[in-house]
């Protein structure tokens, strides 16, 4: 287990910069995602701490020791990728004692390590099997095994699930978090996929074209954005935005005028915006309702009038994809059960405390009450 610190750290591949000026620490014991839509520098970032790539510029520190120029090998570091890579004519056990046997480990010291870390992932019993027999949620579990048993300083994964189906992406995700609480072990996580982030990760990290948008817990970058692209790319499906106008602004909230010109409150602190300053309204699908009448709507609530133009059945729920008046497009999760129909005129509301708020530059004005929301459903 290791703390791992990144000062000012930036890679460029000749006059191209892809990682710039990353200052971030991962504490003992933690759980790092890092996520970012593709080419943002996530994988790279990875391939840096494993000393798979040179850094160009900055500081990279395991606990205290600055491993900037240390090899691969020296920095007490296990690498999970997407891809098993195991060696198809050895069997399991073989394949996950094969990196201790290189150190020269003594026997009794591999088959120890081995089984105990088996047993940890719950494949104790196919030690004797070769890959070929093994489904590939196993297979991985065998690729996680052989980091374990080098007993690492420091776990880095690279996408180790997007080869699995969808059923067993969610079953190997919650082992891997079993496993991570089990051995308290330091973990940096590379995925695309932002509901892996949010179940996994105590600490999620932001990317996009090479910088960190964001660092902090899941719920910190769901309730608090610090700007339009990480509001954008935490939640699903995406939240909604509206452009307005500001009327009012201060640090109690902010009143402001939509392109319909109805006028509706954000419990944002405004107190760096002007009158006039155009901005654009956040209103996450979960956090609207829709009903046919204006009855339920508050005196500062948000009200757009709304025709449903798809609806998408998931079961327990319905995504309302809607255009209003104005020709903006929302989605709407809304009850499952509910009776809706192409064609229905509805009204969508959202209360004051759920709204998001994002200046022309996307940097965000911080919310009020990021909590208190509203569950979507029609009446």
């Amino acid at each position: 287990m290791a703390s791992v610190t990144l000062n000012k750290l930036s890679k460029s591949y000749g006059n191209t910069p892809v990682l710039h000026n990353i200052d971030l620490h991962i504490e003992h014991g933690e759980l790092v995602v890092l996520v970012g839509p593709s080419g943002c520098g996530k994988s790279t970032l990875l391939r840096v701490l494993c000393g798979l790539e040179d850094i160009s510029s900055g500081e990279l520190r395991i606990d205290a020791d600055v491993v900037n120029n240390l090899s691969p090998a020296d920095r007490g570091i296990a690498m999970v990728f997407q891809s098993y890579a195991l060696y198809p004519h050895m069997n399991v056990f073989k394949n996950m004692a094969f990196g201790l046997k290189i150190q020269g480990s003594s026997k009794e010291d591999i088959a120890l390590r081995v089984l105990a870390a088996a047993k940890v992932l719950h494949i104790d019993h196919l030690l004797e099997r070769l890959p070929r027999e093994l489904s590939g949620g196993q297979r991985q579990r065998v690729a996680i095994g052989r980091a374990i048993v080098r007993k690492p300083r420091l776990f880095l994964f690279d996408e180790p699930l997007s080869n699995l189906d969808a059923s067993l992406r969610a079953k190997t995700r919650i082992e891997l978090s079993r496993l991570h609480r089990d051995l308290a072990a330091t973990m940096v996580y590379v995925t695309h996929d932002q509901v892996e982030a949010m179940t996994l990760g105590d600490k999620i990290v932001v990317l996009n074209e090479g910088h960190v948008q964001q660092a902090g817990t899941p719920l910190t970058l769901y309730q608090q954005p610090a700007n339009r692209f990480v509001a954008t790319f935490i939640g699903s499906p995406t939240i909604n935005l509206l452009p307005a106008r500001v009327l009012e602004a201060g640090s109690t909230g902010v009143r402001l005028q939509l392109a319909d010109g109805s006028k509706v409150l954000a419990l944002v602190d405004g107190s760096q915006l002007q009158t006039g300053e155009s901005v654009e309204i956040g209103l996450r699908p979960e956090h609207c309702s829709v009903d046919e009448s204006a009855a339920h709507t508050g005196p500062d609530d948000t009200a757009l009038h709304a025709e449903i133009t798809l609806v998408e059945h998931l079961g327990e729920s319905n995504l309302l994809y809607l255009k209003t008046d104005t020709d903006q497009e929302l989605i709407v999760r809304g009850d499952g059960n509910a009776a809706v129909r192409l064609g229905d005129a509805v009204i969508v509301r959202a209360a004051p405390e759920s709204l998001y708020l994002f200046r022309a530059d996307g940097t965000a004005a911080p919310r009020l009450r990021p909590g208190n929301m509203r569950s979507a459903h029609v009446h």
